[in-house]
């Protein structure tokens, strides 16, 4: 977090500073994904993936699921791990 320090001051520059206040910035949130089981995928089957978040928690993490979006939110731990099922596609 960047904290930045402001003062608010008259817009004649010759009044005393008024109000000071602090102002935080978050950093911009990144994000991992890595496997946690086996890499071999197999329709029907489920695989488990690890996401890595940095930045200010409660994130919302969105994806696709066999054509569906999900979406999980209020992710409170840097840490999640997500269960996808993959079905396989019939043309």
């Amino acid at each position: 977090m960047v904290q930045t320090y402001y003062s608010v001051r008259p817009a004649d520059c010759c009044s005393s500073t008024s109000n000071e206040f602090i102002l935080d910035i978050d950093q911009l949130p990144t994000g991992t994904l890595t496997s946690v089981t086996d890499t071999t995928v197999c329709s029907g089957k489920q695989i488990l993936l690890k996401v890595h978040m940095t930045g200010a928690p409660r994130w919302t993490l969105v994806y696709n699921e066999n054509s569906n979006q999900v979406t999980v939110s209020k992710i409170a731990t840097a840490d999640t791990v997500i269960k996808l099922s993959l079905q396989r596609q019939v043309p």
